[in-house]
C-alpha cells in the first residue's frame, strides 16, 4: 500500500507538467521513507570500491537497516552524504544544502529524483530531535530534483508570493547523472529561499529547530563483468530498466529508497533572550609513542599542527588552536604530556609542574604508593616535589608545593615567542623555584637529565632550540601562538595524558581489597601499589608553574563523564578540588527544562546550596563543591559533529535552539564540553557555529561560578557499565608493570625521574576516551580495546626495558673458586640512557659458598664493565647461584643471571699434606734400611797396616 504524499510547504506556483511531476514524485518519495529501515530496502551489500577517507568515516556514522552503522554491518552500500547545512536561516535568507550520492555497492545505481523535505513544524525538544534522526515521519517537501528553476527566483518564471518583495534568492535544484557506476558518486546542491522554508506562526512561536531531510529515490543493477580492467565498471549506463536485454543480470532491477537527515535552525529575529554558554576545550593529542614510551614523536607533533599535513592525527593541533581563537571566552583543558612532548621536541628547557594537592595529601597522610631513591617518598599526591628531586639536587621530602606554585618571571604573559632563542623562550610555560629562578636538572621530554638551556637533547648532543624550529617550524609557530593565547585565558589542567583518574581510582581500591597483606608477593598487592603510584602521578602532574600561573585554574576537576561515586567526591577534594565538572546524567535537573549548570553539592553526594560562601556544613565535616553540570545532549551532539562524520549535520545548534525555546525570555547559562579525544576535521566550523549563532551568548567559567547556584538532584551512582571490567583488566595490567617496574627504579642515580617516566609511558594508554568508550561498548569498543591492549603492550616493553636495562650479563656455566677467599668476575651492562650506580653479589642456594657485595659501581649510558665480586668457599660443592643487582641502599632488583659455581675450598691443604706424607715416608724407608744393613766389617789386610803404621810412629 502506497503511503499518502507528504504535505508541501506553502511555495511559488508552478506550471501543471511540473506540479504533476512533483506530485509522483512526492509519492514516491513518501513510499521510501516509510520502508527505508526495512531489509532489502537498502541497495544490494557487497564490498564497493575503495572510497576516500571522508567518505568512509561518513559511511561508518549512516545507519544502517537495523538501526547499526552501515560500516558494522553492510559496509557496501550506497548511500546519501550530506556534507554541510546551512546552520540558521533568516527572514532574508535561504536555506543550502549540499551532499554527495555515493554508490558504494558492487550495482549500478540508477537515481531517479532526489528530495528535500523539512519537518511539519518545529522540532521544540530535545526528544523530537533526536526521533528526527532516527526516522522521519511527517514532512514537507520543499524541493526535488524534476522542480523547473529561472534566474528570476520562482520556478517557471513566476513572480514572487505577495509581501515577500525582498526575497531575490532563486530555487535552485541539482541535475542528476543517468547512472552511477559502483564507486562513483555525484555532487549536489539545493538553495531554498526563506520564503519556501518558512514555517508558519509568529516568529516567536516560529522559530526554532527544523528537521531536514534528502531522500533518494532510484533503482539499481547488476553491473556486467569487468572489462579492460576496470572493476566493476559498465560499458554504457542505461537509461531505464527496459534497455536492459531479457534474461541478463540486471533485467530485474532493484528499487532503492535512501535518505539523510539533517538541521537548520529557522531564526526571524525573534527577539528571544540568549543561551549563555561556556565551552571546555580540551587541548590533547592521544597519540601513544610508537616505543611506548612517554612522549610523542616529534615528527607526529610536528603533522599535527601543520593544517596542510596528510596521515595520522594530521592538523589536530592546529584545529584545536583555531576553534580557541574562535571560542573567546573558551577554558583550555590542557594535558601536561602534549605540552612537556612539545618542549621536549623543540628542546626547550623541560618544565614540572607544581602538585597542586601535595600539601594537602601530606596532610591527610595519604601515599601514592611510590617511593623515590633512599625509599622516601616519590610521586603522587603525598609530598612529591614540583620537579624531580633527585635531578634538583634536593632531599624528596625537602619542600610540598600546595596549589600552583612558582612565581612568575620578568616576562609579560602575553609576549611572544621567539623560538630562534636559545634561551627560555618568554612567555612560556617554564620550571621555576620560589625564588623565580629556573630549576636545575629538569627532566629532558625523552627521559634524560637536562640542566638549562645547555642540556642534552635525546640523542646527546647540546640542546638547540634554534635548530629544534628550524626542523619543526610547524611545532614552533603553533606553540608560540598556544602559549600567547593560553595567558590570557583559564587554563585548566588534565592529569597526565587525560588518564582517567576515577577508574585509576576505582581499579587501586578493588586490587587493595583482593590483596593479601601478609604476603608482599602476592600479585594483587603489587597491583595495588602500581595502581596507588600511577593514581599519584597522575595527580602531581596536575598544575603548571611560570606566566600562566594566574590562569590556571587547579582547583577544577574534571572527571570522565558518567563515572563519579559519592566517596570520589571527598577523595577529589582532599587533593584540592574546589569545583568539579559533572554530567547532568548523574545530577539531572529537577525542572522539566534545562537547568543552569552551576550547583553545589556536599563531600556525601547530596545536593546542598552554599550558604553565605561557606564551603563547610555546620558540623564542619561535609564539605559543599561547587559543581559545573555539562548539557550531556550538546555535548554529544558536538562531539559527533566536530568529528566531520554526522549523522545528522546541524544537530547541535538544533539542540541548543530547542533549548533556548523552552524558555525564550529566561535566560540559562550553560556547560559545553567539547570532544576529549582531540579535535576533529570539523571543529572549527562547530567553533564558529557557535560563536556566531545569534541564539547564543558565551562567558568564561570563572562567569559560569559566579551566577547563584541552582538546585539539583542527589548524585546518582553510575550504573555498571557493560565493558567496566574490560576496561578495568587492562588498568591492572598497567598498574602490576609499574609496580614491578618502579622497584627496579632503584637502581638509577635519578631514580625519581626513572619512577616518572615509567608512570607516564603507562599513564598514556589510560586516557579517558579510551576507558569511555570500552566501558560504554559502544560500536567502536572493539577497537578502542584492541588499541588500547596495543598501546599498553608496548608501554610496559618500554617500562620493562628501562627497568632491566641495567643487568648482568649471562657469564660461565661453570666457575672454579681456588680458595677461601676468592673473586668472581662479572661482566655488567648499563643499555639504557641513564647513568646508574649499583653493587653486585652473588647469592648461593647452599651454604658451601659465602658471598659479599662487591664495591660500588657507576655506569653511564651504554657503558659496560667487569666487576669482581667477592665471595669465600667453605666447602667442596657445586653450587648453584645468582648475580643479584642491588641498590645502593641493598634493595634487591630483579635483575640477576644465573651461575653453576664448582666450589673447592680445602684442595691446597690436602696437596701440601700429600706431598709431606711422601717425604716422610722416604726417610723412615731409608732409616729402616740403614738399620736393617748392621754396622760395617773392616777387612783384616787394612787393619794390620793400621796397626804397623801407628807402631812405627
Amino acid at each position: 500500500m502506497t503511503a499518502p504524499a507528504p504535505p508541501r510547504a506553502p511555495r511559488r506556483r508552478t506550471g501543471l507538467a511540473a506540479r504533476l511531476r512533483a506530485g509522483l514524485a512526492a509519492l514516491v518519495l513518501a513510499a521510501g521513507s516509510l520502508t527505508l529501515s526495512a531489509p532489502g530496502a537498502a541497495a544490494v551489500h557487497s564490498t564497493p570500491p575503495a572510497l576516500p577517507e571522508a567518505d568512509a568515516a561518513q559511511a561508518a556514522s549512516q545507519p544502517g537497516p537495523s538501526g547499526t552503522s552501515d560500516a558494522a554491518e553492510a559496509p557496501a552500500v550506497a548511500r546519501i552524504a550530506v556534507d554541510s547545512v546551512s546552520p540558521w536561516v533568516e527572514a532574508d535568507g535561504a536555506l543550502e544544502v549540499t551532499g554527495r550520492i555515493v554508490n558504494g555497492s558492487s550495482d549500478t545505481l540508477s537515481p531517479s529524483v532526489l528530495a528535500l523535505s523539512r519537518s511539519s513544524s518545529r522540532l521544540a525538544s530535545r526528544t523530537e530531535i533526536s526521533d528526527w534522526v532516527d526516522a522521519q515521519p511527517s514532512a514537507l517537501l520543499l524541493a526535488t530534483s524534476e522542480d523547473e528553476t529561472s534566474d528570476g527566483g520562482a520556478p517557471d518564471g513566476d513572480a514572487s508570493a505577495e509581501g515577500d518583495e525582498d526575497a531575490d534568492t532563486a530555487l535552485e535544484v541539482p541535475d542528476l547523472p543517468a547512472s552511477l557506476a559502483p564507486g562513483e558518486s555525484a555532487e549536489f546542491s539545493f538553495t531554498v529561499p526563506a520564503e519556501t522554508l518558512r514555517p508558519a506562526g509568529s516568529p516567536v512561536e516560529a522559530w526554532g529547530a527544523l528537521g531536514l531531510v534528502v531522500s533518494l529515490a532510484g533503482t539499481t543493477a547488476s553491473a556486467p563483468a569487468a572489462q579492460d580492467g576496470a572493476s566493476g565498471a559498465q560499458d554504457e549506463a542505461t537509461d531505464s530498466p527496459e534497455e536492459n536485454p531479457a534474461g541478463s543480470p540486471s533485467a530485474q532491477p532493484t528499487a532503492v529508497q535512501l535518505s539523510a537527515p539533517a538541521f537548520t535552525v529557522w531564526h526571524p529575529d525573534p527577539g528571544v533572550d540568549p543561551t549563555v554558554l561556556s565551552a571546555l576545550l580540551p587541548v590533547t593529542l592521544d597519540a601513544p609513542a610508537a616505543d611506548g614510551g612517554p612522549l610523542v614523536e616529534p615528527e607526529v607533533l610536528e603533522r599535527a599542527a601543520d593544517p596542510s599535513a596528510h596521515g595520522a592525527h594530521a592538523g589536530a593541533l592546529d584545529r584545536t588552536l583555531t576553534a580557541a581563537n574562535t571560542l573567546d571566552d573558551a577554558a583550555l583543558a590542557v594535558d601536561p604530556r602534549l605540552l612537556a612532548s612539545v618542549r621536549a621536541a623543540l628542546e626547550l628547557p623541560a618544565e614540572e609542574p607544581a602538585d597542586p594537592a601535595a600539601a594537602s595529601g601530606a596532610a591527610n597522610g595519604e601515599s601514592t604508593g611510590e617511593e623515590a631513591e633512599g625509599g622516601s617518598a616519590e610521586g603522587g599526591s603525598a609530598g612529591e616535589n614540583a620537579s624531580d628531586p633527585a635531578s634538583a639536587g634536593q632531599d624528596p621530602g625537602a619542600e610540598a608545593a600546595g596549589g600552583t606554585s612558582g612565581t612568575e618571571d620578568a616576562t609579560a604573559p602575553g609576549e611572544a615567542i621567539s623560538p630562534d632563542s636559545s634561551a627560555p623562550p618568554e612567555g612560556t610555560l617554564g620550571p621555576q623555584e620560589e625564588d623565580g629562578t629556573e630549576q636545575e636538572g629538569s627532566e629532558g621530554g625523552n627521559g634524560t637529565e637536562q640542566e638549562g638551556a645547555d642540556a642534552e637533547a635525546p640523542d646527546g648532543s647540546t640542546a638547540d632550540p634554534e635548530a629544534a624550529a628550524e626542523r619543526l617550524p610547524r611545532l614552533a609557530e603553533w606553540y608560540a601562538e598556544f602559549t600567547r593565547l593560553a595567558a590570557d585565558r583559564e587554563v585548566v589542567p588534565l592529569p597526565w595524558a587525560d588518564a582517567d583518574m576515577t577508574a585509576l581510582r576505582l581499579a587501586a581500591a578493588a586490587a587493595e581489597d583482593s590483596a593479601e597483606p601478609e604476603n608482599p608477593d602476592d600479585p594483587a598487592s603489587l597491583r595495588a601499589e602500581g595502581l596507588t603510584g600511577l593514581l599519584g602521578r597522575a595527580d602531581a602532574e596536575r598544575g603548571f608553574t611560570g606566566p600562566l600561573a594566574d590562569s590556571v585554574r587547579t582547583d577544577i576537576v574534571w572527571p570522565a563523564a558518567g563515572t563519579v561515586r559519592d566517596e570520589d567526591l571527598a577523595a577529589l577534594a582532599d587533593r584540592g578540588a574546589g569545583t568539579i565538572v559533572l554530567a547532568d546524567d548523574q545530577r539531572p535537573s529537577i525542572t522539566t527544562y534545562t537547568s543552569s549548570a552551576h550547583s553545589t553539592m556536599g563531600t556525601d553526594g547530596d545536593p546542598q546550596l552554599r550558604v553565605g560562601g561557606s564551603s563547610a556544613g555546620e558540623d564542619g565535616d561535609d564539605r559543599v563543591l561547587d559543581t559545573l553540570i555539562a548539557d550531556s545532549g550538546l555535548s554529544r551532539a558536538a562531539a559527533e559533529q566536530a568529528s566531520g562524520a554526522p549523522r545528522a549535520p546541524g544537530q547541535t545548534l538544533a539542540v541548543s535552539a530547542a533549548i533556548t525555546a523552552e524558555r525564550p525570555f529566561d535566560s540559562r547559562h550553560l556547560l559545553l564540553t567539547l570532544p576529549r579525544e582531540g579535535a576533529g576535521s570539523a571543529l572549527p566550523e562547530l567553533a564558529e557555529q557557535l560563536s556566531a549563532a545569534p541564539w547564543l551568548s558565551s562567558e568564561t567559567l570563572t562567569d559560569l561560578g559566579d551566577t547563584e547556584p541552582v538546585a539539583r538532584g542527589s548524585l546518582e551512582e553510575p550504573e555498571e557499565a557493560a565493558g567496566g571490567q574490560q576496561a578495568a583488566d587492562l588498568l591492572s595490567e598497567l598498574g602490576e608493570a609499574h609496580g614491578s617496574g618502579s622497584e627496579a627504579a632503584a637502581v638509577f642515580v635519578e631514580a625519581g625521574s626513572a619512577r616518572r617516566d615509567m608512570a607516564r609511558s603507562l599513564l598514556s594508554c589510560a586516557a579517558t576516551r579510551r576507558t569511555e568508550g570500552i566501558r560504554a561498548q559502544t560500536e567502536g569498543a572493539g577497537a578502542a580495546a584492541e588499541e588500547t591492549a596495543d598501546c599498553s603492550s608496548r608501554a610496559q616493553g618500554w617500562v620493562s626495558a628501562l627497568a632491566g636495562g641495567v643487568r648482568p650479563e649471562p657469564g660461565s656455566s661453570v666457575l672454579l673458586v681456588t680458595g677461601e677467599q676468592a673473586h668472581i668476575p662479572v661482566h655488567v651492562e648499563n643499555s639504557t640512557n641513564r647513568t646508574a650506580r649499583i653493587r653486585l653479589r652473588v647469592e648461593a642456594s647452599t651454604p658451601q659458598l659465602s658471598t659479599e657485595e662487591s664495591e660500588p659501581l657507576e655506569l653511564g649510558p651504554g657503558e659496560s664493565r667487569s666487576v669482581d665480586v667477592p665471595v669465600r668457599g667453605l666447602a667442596n660443592a657445586d653450587v648453584r647461584a645468582q648475580v643479584r643487582v642491588l641498590g645502593m641502599d641493598g634493595t634487591r632488583m630483579p635483575q640477576s643471571t644465573d651461575l653453576l659455581v664448582r666450589v673447592r675450598a680445602d684442595w691446597e691443604n690436602t696437596a701440601t699434606i700429600a706431598v709431606g706424607s711422601a717425604l716422610a715416608l722416604v726417610l723412615v724407608f731409608g732409616l729402616v734400611r740403614t738399620i736393617r744393613r748392621g754396622r760395617p766389617t773392616i777387612p783384616k789386610s787394612q787393619l794390620d797396616a793400621a796397626v804397623a803404621r801407628a807402631q812405627d810412629d
